[in-house]
């Protein structure tokens, strides 16, 4: 889709994707949150769904995001570009969120975008024949279980689970979450 639109659907799926993040995390990165490290992008969250008043110093650590040169549609870097490019208006409000607006209207955006790509016939065929999904059980909360899946099966040299399971947010259990913190190698 090279739509307003389709822009827009790609740079919100990458960041939440790669950030492995929900939905309400995305909305909450502003441009001045953007760290630019030699060939990656680093997002610091201050709070999550666990930590509402953003007093863990742990959380504050950047999550990195790296190019992806071999799949454009894939590379964050790209994406969010594209998206800023088009949206020019957000450089003169460093302190403003990358997706201004209210939180409703950005989920229904989304979902409504995507509700366009899973009608199309050969994507539906596609989805089910490589992947076994049913494309209506798909939605926005997928991104972050994709990611999930995606750091934990999708390479022999991944993160550990520990590793993957705080950078999604994900609890490992009441123990375990106060001796299993992140560090910057883990990242």
């Amino acid at each position: 889709m090279g739509t307003y639109e389709g822009i827009y659907a790609l740079a919100y799926s990458l960041a939440t994707f790669n950030l492995a993040c929900r939905g309400d995390s995305t909305l909450m990165i502003c441009l001045k949150h953007l760290m630019w490290k030699g060939d990656a992008t680093g997002v610091p969250f201050s709070h999550s769904k666990e930590e509402q008043l953003g007093n863990d110093p742990t959380k504050r650590l950047p999550r990195f995001c790296f190019g992806n040169p071999f799949i454009q549609a894939a590379d964050f870097i790209s994406g969010i570009f594209l998206y800023i490019a088009t949206n020019p208006e957000l450089i003169d409000n460093k302190d403003g969120p990358l997706f201004p607006g209210a939180k409703d209207s950005h989920s229904t955006k989304f979902s409504n975008t995507l509700k366009i790509i899973l009608k199309d016939p050969v994507k539906r065929a596609i989805i089910q024949k490589q992947y076994a999904f049913d494309p209506d059980d798909i939605g926005v909360h997928s991104w972050r279980k994709a990611a999930h899946t995606k750091m934990s099966c999708g390479s022999t040299a991944g993160p550990t689970n520990s590793a993957a399971c705080i950078r999604g947010g994900h609890s490992i259990g009441a123990v375990r979450d106060v001796y299993v913190v992140q560090e910057k190698a883990s990242d």
